[in-house]
């Protein structure tokens, strides 16, 4: 799943926590997400999910991008190989658990 988060707030979390909680996904991207609130990391937490972002570079205005992921997991935050092209706004991550990996 990948969602649209422009104006990452408290309201936006709850309405997204509802979603987790009826389809259980593994992990969700979010793109136009600035640094998360500490309200919408509870809110995450509260239905058994955590966040990892990353702010837009430079000073430019605008979001970042993240992902929300089941707090069972390990996630393990790759680097950006420097073939791509900086323009865009990257993050890799590896999910993993206890018997199996996903990238």
């Amino acid at each position: 799943m990948l969602w649209n988060a422009c104006g990452f707030n408290a309201e936006k979390a709850s309405t997204l926590a509802t979603l987790l909680m009826t389809h259980r996904p593994v992990a969700v991207g979010l793109v136009e997400v600035a640094s998360p609130l500490p309200d919408v990391v509870s809110i995450l937490a509260s239905v058994g999910y955590s966040i990892l972002s990353v702010p837009r570079p430079g000073r430019r205005s605008g979001g970042g991008v993240a992902v929300v992921f089941r707090a069972d997991l390990t996630v393990t935050r790759i680097e950006t190989p420097s073939s791509v092209d900086t323009r865009f706004e990257v993050l890799i991550v590896r999910l993993s658990t206890v018997a199996t990996s996903a990238m």
